[in-house]
């Protein structure tokens, strides 16, 4: 009996400590005011991201690299009007590499090369990713080298 008391008795103990601390110890809770104040009434949020301009400069790397295959974007250059790019992928030891000015139309980037391949950057302004789509995902590359990815920012 007496090897029980003393383990109860800390809890008993230990119990009291914390229901003290949260009573006399806590912060205040904190209460919101009944009325907005007029400068943090909100703004419609549509209306910003509409008149904000999102630059895609940068790097990117395709969502399914792995240690065998990779491919990756980097953006140099970004106006209303063009994209200036550099694609890069590889898959083991084969690779390509392409690099030009896609014009803007709406999300879509287009660049098209000179023997008619046709390269789409769809840029995703709600979720910050590029969605690569051609007709020739493999265009000039070694063997299993694709460029078809969707390409994510990296944080730099």
């Amino acid at each position: 009996m007496k090897k029980l008391i003393v383990p109860v008795s800390i809890l008993i103990i230990l119990a009291l400590f914390v229901a003290s601390y949260f009573l006399f110890l806590s912060p205040s809770p904190v209460t919101a005011p009944k009325e907005i104040p007029e400068n943090y009434k909100q703004t419609n949020i549509s209306e910003n991201k509409q008149n904000t301009e999102i630059s895609f400069v940068g790097t990117w790397q395709g969502l399914n690299n792995s240690g065998n295959l990779s491919s990756d974007l980097t953006i140099t250059q970004n106006d209303n009007n063009t994209l200036q790019f550099e694609l890069n992928a590889y898959y083991g030891d084969h690779f390509g590499n392409l690099s030009g000015i896609a014009l803007i139309n709406g999300n879509t980037a287009t660049y098209t090369t000179n023997d008619g391949v046709i390269f789409k950057f769809i840029l995703d302004t709600i979720k910050n990713q590029i969605n690569l789509d051609t007709t020739d995902y493999t265009y000039q590359t070694g063997a299993n080298v694709r460029y078809d990815d969707i390409y994510v920012k990296v944080l730099e």
